[in-house]
């Protein structure tokens, strides 16, 4: 990559990391991305500035025929918004100033999004007046992506596999297992924010933990009693362990006796998937999936769970809004009032369904 257009980058991830406090994969995925789409502009002649968005729609459409994801698509289009809006921005703030162009050419136009505005910028003045606040990156939509309905498991098919993992804990490793499990399954947790939690938070208040999530925003995670019933005997067995060995602090550890890295906790799911008759692959959102599922089946408000998951909008925990079938027949059975006396009637007569 030429190394203008890498400083561009490279101010942008820097912003990224010091001012919106994003995690470190969010950041790496932010950068692969733009990096990804300046290096095929390179290949096509073609420099970042100023924005064009026949050039984009052209990168979409070749990511298309690549068979990319429509998530993906859209994905490397909102970090490619993000980097325009950014550098549009520090352009208004210097007063319509030199440009983040590589051609001399204007750069693209700035917006009040709030997402991406960084503190103290100001608002266009002198020839760059007239910008489009809304237009960093202009006439391109996303791509239209399927709304699956998450992966999760049933109640009884929980309950189910946390019997079978504390009925087979016999080890450290085993005991380790299954506070894995039930930490996910009680709280909900990311697995970035599950990986984080110490020993110390569990054992300062066993009843809660406060962790931190996306974007660096913290929020408070409950224990349920069963998962508060076990970390007594995880955490004698993880002192075992240790053999008075230097204490790396993390709450889970690994056959050497350090911090139980993210990888590390998604390997012993899928090692848990191929020796139980579970539905799908178990990995970690399909236990927050759950989490969420079947607060919603019991009756939890929609932005109570909402705030328990840590989502900036209610949009994204209304997909949790699905239900079983069977929620739903009671649903009907119990609120329709021709189907109360149907059912009265039914019942007599011995009907079922």
């Amino acid at each position: 990559m030429q190394d203008d257009h890498q400083k561009l980058v490279d101010e942008y991830i820097e912003y990224l990391e010091a001012v919106r406090g994003l995690s470190f994969h969010s950041v790496t995925a932010y950068r692969r991305d733009i990096t990804q789409y300046i290096l095929w502009l390179e290949s096509q002649g073609d420099a970042p500035f100023p924005v064009d968005d026949r050039t984009l729609r052209a990168y979409m459409g070749q990511l298309g025929r690549k068979e990319s994801a429509a998530r993906t698509v859209n994905r490397k289009l909102s970090a490619l918004r993000g980097f325009y809006r950014f550098h549009a921005r520090r352009k208004a703030s210097r007063g319509g100033g030199t440009a983040p162009s590589t051609h001399g050419a204007s750069a693209a136009p700035a917006g009040p999004d709030a997402t991406d505005a960084s503190p103290g910028s100001a608002a266009p003045s002198g020839p760059d007046a007239s910008i489009d606040a809304g237009a960093a990156v202009p006439g391109v939509k996303g791509v239209k992506a399927p709304r699956d309905l998450p992966e999760f498991l049933y109640e009884d098919e929980m309950n189910s596999l946390l019997i079978e993992l504390e009925e087979k804990a016999c080890d450290y490793f085993g005991w380790r297992d299954l506070l894995i499990a039930h930490l996910f399954y009680s709280t909900g947790c990311r697995l970035a924010e599950l990986s984080g939690i110490s020993r110390e938070q569990v054992e300062r208040n066993p009843a809660r933990i406060r962790i931190r999530g996306k974007g660096g925003k913290e929020r408070i995670v409950f224990l349920s009693s069963q998962t508060r019933r076990i970390i007594p005997d995880y955490l004698a067995r993880r002192k075992e362990f240790l053999e008075q060995g230097e204490d790396p602090g993390a709450l889970f550890l690994n056959r050497n006796r350090r911090a139980l890295s993210p990888r590390g906790i998604q390997y012993i799911l899928g090692k848990i998937s191929t020796t139980r008759n579970l539905p799908g692959s178990l990995h970690p959102h399909m236990f927050r999936h759950s989490f969420a599922t079947h607060l919603m089946n019991n009756g939890a408000d929609i932005r109570m769970v909402q705030e328990m998951l840590g989502h900036e909008n209610l949009s994204t925990t209304q997909v949790y809004t699905h239900t079983s079938l069977g929620a739903l027949r009671d649903l009907y059975r119990n609120a329709h009032p021709h189907s109360r006396r149907r059912n009265i009637s039914g019942d007599r007569n011995g009907e079922q369904g």
